[in-house]
């Protein structure tokens, strides 16, 4: 697995190169035999810095060159030939080039630093054995430079890491998706919608360095040929680095050219897919992009908590993972730092949040690791802070920087992008595939459920609030809208918990489901097909989440949402009137049962009195085991006749 930066030409380049060359002190070069009096060595090497600020890094190499040769005594110009092969990880050029610093008359301030990069570049080549020596050895020496030290103690770290991990690895098999997907332009930040039928990622050509947004869909056991997501959306300037929400309906992407109302050089724009239409895309205002770099973004099942990376003031690191979330009103509140222990010294990059809203994974180049950008994980706790990141571990991670992890809802599969390059030029990245091992598996995965909410007697699809709530916390999980133009909804339901759905539209009876998977490990895509019935006299609804004590009219703490959701309903149409009606099962005896339904009935009103709604506006009816709408002689259809229902008066 490699790494590959997105939709950021600039930062592509500079991240892996130009900011590498300011790692050694300017009055670095004072302090040994640096100085020069040709003017031509001095020529070429203004060309060359002018050059790899360009990024024509082979004219730059070959400027250092030939500084070299116009004054070999010239120090300066073998560091910085060394900085830059250092950058692309090239051991062989870069070790030439060391050796001839080693063997001539220099300061002991640039031979501990030319010390740090030979280690560094056998750590990030995987020499792990060779790196520890180095630094080793430097540390046993005692050098004085704290900046140094630091450096030689965390390659220790990390090579002792990266040994005792590949000595116990994860047992992946990873395959290349079709040409269907893999071009023999460049693939990466793959995204796939909930029920794993459309993939999303960013396609590069190599030579033409600009960036689009492609789409596939999966049709009879195939990726389809990849096309464009949208002229609305792809410019012949650069798209890239998107998120999908979980129903692939709202879509989330960084550009970094000259779009209406941009604030900063690369700032997250939203387009919305009504039908098979894609929106305009929307820049997502100032409480999410500045005039820094915004990039990478992730977003919730359900489209409302969104994180991305920003470099702007207040970030830990050089780059950190940021969040917003959608208030009341559908508006994106000002993003926060995530923190620790997200966020750390250095960069913390290319966020995923699962599906299940509970893990999130990134990429970071902290300690321990494999010498680079690895993939990290961590785990939402009890109280809603995130828990200490783990790495991924090997092979998932090596001395390779990776990023771009994807892993679908069910936890089974992931997704990643494969990148080969060589020094500044890019060979190849394509997308691959692989079964999650145990070892790194989801908590708490999940499935779908998924339908079309219509209009119960014309047919006509509706556009919906749909809502999930954890029945035992009594909290929203998710929000969604059903499409406007096919009434297609689909809903995240992780494993783990009991979860209530609610549909609701203006004008319509609001419609409840239930979904217990507080015991279940293993789901399925679940299809439910909602129809809902506009506000009339007489029309019902059962109450599919008021649950009872056993052979008792005592409320269930589980029932609470419910009782809620009729409260907004009853609050919302303040001049609409019910009746609540019971129902059991035909065990008992008639009597007993009527007497049953009735005080259920009851309970259910003092419920809603005590929470505010007037007494006057709730009538209530025991109906015994009278209208049964499931079969009395299974289990499951007395269950169904064990019920609250609600009707309009």
């Amino acid at each position: 697995m490699h790494f590959l930066y997105p939709s950021d030409r600039f930062l592509l380049t500079c991240l892996t190169v130009c900011l590498l060359f300011t790692v050694m002190p300017l009055d670095l070069y004072a302090q040994s035999r640096e100085t020069t009096n040709s003017k031509k060595a001095e020529r070429y090497l203004q060309q060359a810095e002018y050059l790899r600020i360009q990024r024509q890094h082979t004219a730059a190499i070959e400027a250092y060159k030939n500084a070299i040769n116009s004054d070999s005594k010239w120090i300066r110009p073998y560091v910085d030939l060394v900085e830059m092969y250092h950058a692309y990880k090239n051991i062989e050029e870069a070790s030439r080039w060391i050796d001839k610093i080693y063997k001539g008359d220099v300061s002991e301030e640039v031979l501990q630093h030319i010390r740090v990069l030979d280690a560094e570049l056998h750590i990030n080549n995987g020499l792990y054995e060779e790196a520890k020596i180095l630094a080793n050895t430097y540390l046993n020496e005692k050098p004085q430079k704290k900046s140094y030290t630091e450096k030689m103690d965390q390659i220790v770290v990390n090579a002792n890491f990266a040994l005792e991990a590949i000595q116990n690895p994860h047992p992946i098999q990873a395959e290349a998706l079709p040409s269907t997907i893999n071009s023999e332009d460049l693939q990466y930040f793959p995204v796939l919608t909930i029920d794993q039928k459309q993939m999303v990622f960013t396609r590069m050509r190599p030579q033409g360095h600009f960036e689009n947004i492609m789409t596939s869909y999966f049709v009879d056991g195939e990726w389809k040929e990849a096309q464009s997501i949208s002229n609305n959306i792809n410019t012949p300037d650069n798209e890239g680095a998107c998120t999908l929400s979980a129903d692939g309906r709202t879509l989330i992407f960084t550009s970094c050219h000259n779009r209406r109302k941009n604030y900063g050089r690369c700032d997250l724009y939203i387009s919305r897919r009504v039908g098979n239409e894609w929106s305009e895309p929307e820049n997502l205002g100032p409480n999410i992009n500045g005039p820094d770099w915004e990039s990478q973004p992730t977003l919730s099942a359900d489209g409302r908590t969104l994180y991305f990376v920003s470099n702007r003031k207040g970030s830990i690191g050089e780059r950190d993972i940021w969040y917003s979330t959608l208030d009341e009103n559908d508006q994106w509140t000002p993003a926060k730092n995530v923190g620790t222990p997200i966020n750390k010294k250095g960069d913390n990059i290319s966020p995923f949040l699962h599906a299940n809203g509970l893990t999130l994974f990134f990429a970071s180049n902290r300690s321990p690791g494999f010498g680079g950008f690895d993939l990290w994980r961590s785990d939402r706790q009890s109280d809603g802070s995130w828990g200490e990141p783990v790495n991924l571990g090997y092979p998932i991670n090596d001395h390779r920087d990776q990023v771009s992890l994807f892993i679908t809802g069910d936890g089974k599969k992931a997704y990643y992008a494969d990148e080969r390059k060589t020094d500044a030029k890019w060979e190849s990245s394509k997308i691959y595939t692989f079964d999650v091992p145990d070892g790194m598996s989801i908590d708490r995965p999940g499935n779908y459920v998924y339908g079309k909410v219509r209009d119960k007697t014309t047919r006509e699809a509706l556009p919906a609030i749909v809502e999930l709530y954890d029945l035992k916390r009594d909290t929203l999980i998710a929000r969604v809208k059903s499409d406007a133009v096919t009434g297609e909804y689909f809903m995240v339901l992780p494993v783990g918990s009991n979860y209530a759905l609610y549909v609701e539209a203006q004008r319509y009876l609001f419609n409840s489901l239930n979904f217990n998977y507080s015991e279940k490990s293993d789901i399925e895509p679940i299809e439910r097909n909602i129809n809902l019935e506009r506000l009339a006299r007489g029309i019902t609804v059962t109450l599919n989440n008021v649950f009872f004590e056993t052979d008792s009219y005592s409320l269930e703490q589980s029932s609470k949402t419910e009782l809620k959701q009729l409260e907004n309903f009853l609050s919302k149409y303040p001049k609409a009137k019910v009746e609540i009606l019971g129902h059991t099962d035909n065990t008992g005896s008639e009597e007993y049962n009527l007497q049953l339904s009735n005080k259920r009935a009851l309970s259910v009103k003092e419920y809603l009195v005590e929470i505010g709604i007037d007494k006057e506006r709730i009538l209530t009816k025991g109906k015994g085991s009278s209208s049964p709408i499931g079969d009395n002689d299974t289990s499951s259809g007395r269950a169904q006749n064990r019920r609250i229902e609600l009707k309009l008066l």
